[in-house]
């Protein structure tokens, strides 16, 4: 089983993203800069944003790591996104070195985040003091007069909270100030517009970058909602805003066939290789990336010549010629996400399990029935309808070519995975596809003629 978190290790080949990303941020000529990593759920922006957090600090840049998702409905998201830069800002400062300037500089935000975070609390005042501790409050009130007046003027609080910040990251011990935003699409649309307009009013000085991990269509979503009326009659409204806060959108694209392949036989190397062994097939895979190869760049080959002269593990063998006979339904049925990826080898693993438990000969891969079988089954309850449209009743040749993950999925469909194995196992299914060699309706006629004569 593979754990569905940000992982902090690249095994997806964001080396490239990873680059540009990192050399924006901290090109100083650029600051304020905002890039945005746009993607769906699931392709690995958090992961991205783990790898340019661990590449940044290796430059001793100060690094805010942010996921407004986690204290919305708690905390005032704006506040809390202010108060996390202020003390990372602070974390960084030598103690002995820090001047006075830096010091009062530090002390004047935090009241000012004091009074932004009350002054949210009397606005939602039909929940009095939620999300606001007694600290907070005691800190307010004990203020000193001159501050009550100069902090509570709120047309003034966005511009002199700017002015301090644009001091402070100038005075401070700092060469660049970058803050990473996670999880910005799982917030409500309220959330998402406090979060971007903390960036836009209140910390976007020179020597600052952010970098926004999102899907990028919930984010224009949340501006539609927010500026529902004005949106009504400027189309691109929520475009438009996007492009004037994001001055540099990257867009993380699926992973292709060769790229499925490398993650999935990766992630199971991982699992089954002690960490100096997997560090060899790791740098492996960089090092065929790194040559513009746009094919698979782990697979059983590669691994065997990486670990070298010592053997292949017959585990790590076995789960290679496992993820072979599934890359097919895999990679065209999941569209390249890894989040969705890893989620049907866990659900193909548990199947696998089940099997065990009941004798079922799972891993026989010298016969095809074993693998056909749990794919077909995990293909059956993950994934979407739609995926796979009746091409096998399509009669006007409209699929360009034989589809593997067509005819598994389908026939899978119609009669189940047993039959399905059991007809693929006589007749296999490449050979099918290869030998007609048009089109998926007429191949999927055919297996389910093939099936049909086992039930």
């Amino acid at each position: 089983m593979w754990s569905d978190n940000a992982a902090q290790v690249d095994l997806l080949g964001y080396e490239d993203l990873l680059a540009e990303i990192v050399d924006l941020a901290v090109d100083s000529t650029l600051q304020p800069l905002t890039i945005g990593a746009f993607a769906d759920w699931g392709a690995g922006k958090s992961t991205l944003l783990n790898l340019v957090a661990d590449e940044l600090r290796a430059r001793d840049v100060v690094v805010v790591e942010f996921s407004p998702w986690l204290v919305e409905g708690y905390d005032d998201v704006k506040s809390c996104l202010l108060g996390a830069v202020i003390d990372e800002i602070e974390a960084a400062q030598d103690p002995a070195t820090a001047g006075d300037k830096v010091k009062g500089l530090l002390g004047s935000l935090r009241r000012r985040v004091d009074w932004l975070r009350l002054a949210k609390m009397g606005a939602n005042a039909v929940i009095p003091f939620a999300g606001v501790g007694i600290d907070v409050l005691e800190k307010v009130l004990t203020s000193d007069t001159e501050d009550v007046a100069r902090m509570s003027a709120s047309s003034t609080v966005s511009r002199g909270f700017h002015r301090e910040f644009e001091d402070l990251v100038a005075a401070a011990d700092v060469d660049s100030v970058v803050v990473l935003i996670d999880d910005l699409d799982r917030c409500l649309p309220d959330q998402v517009i406090e979060t971007l307009e903390a960036i836009r009013l209140f910390l976007s000085t020179k020597g600052t970058a952010f970098v926004i991990a999102a899907d990028e269509r919930l984010v224009r979503d949340a501006v539609r909602r927010r500026y529902e009326a004005a949106a009504a009659v400027e189309v691109d409204l929520p475009q438009e805003y996007l492009e004037k806060l994001v001055h540099v959108p990257l867009r993380i694209p699926p992973l292709a066939r060769p790229d499925t392949e490398s993650y999935c036989n990766l992630l199971v190397a991982e699992r089954i290789l002690d960490e100096d062994a997997f560090g060899k097939v790791l740098g492996a895979a960089r090092a065929i990336r790194a040559t513009g190869d746009l094919q698979v760049s782990c697979n059983v080959g590669i691994v065997r010549d990486a670990l070298a002269p010592d053997l292949l593990p017959a585990e790590l063998e076995a789960e290679f010629a496992l993820v072979e006979q599934v890359i097919g339904p895999l990679a065209s049925g999941l569209k390249g996400n890894p989040r969705q990826i890893k989620r049907y080898l866990n659900t193909l693993d548990l199947r696998r399990r089940t099997a065990a438990r009941r004798s079922l000969p799972v891993d026989e891969l010298d016969d095809t029935s074993g693998a056909v079988t749990s794919a077909s089954a995990t293909l059956t309850s993950n994934l979407p309808d739609d995926d796979y449209p009746d091409c096998h009743d399509r009669d006007d040749g409209s699929c360009e070519a034989p589809c593997t993950g067509c005819v598994v999925a389908v026939a899978a469909r119609r009669y189940g995975g047993s039959q399905v194995a059991r007809g693929f196992s006589r007749y296999p299914l490449d050979a099918h596809a290869s030998a007609l060699g048009r089109s998926c309706w007429q191949v999927c006629r055919t297996v389910r003629c093939d099936v049909s004569s086992f039930r």
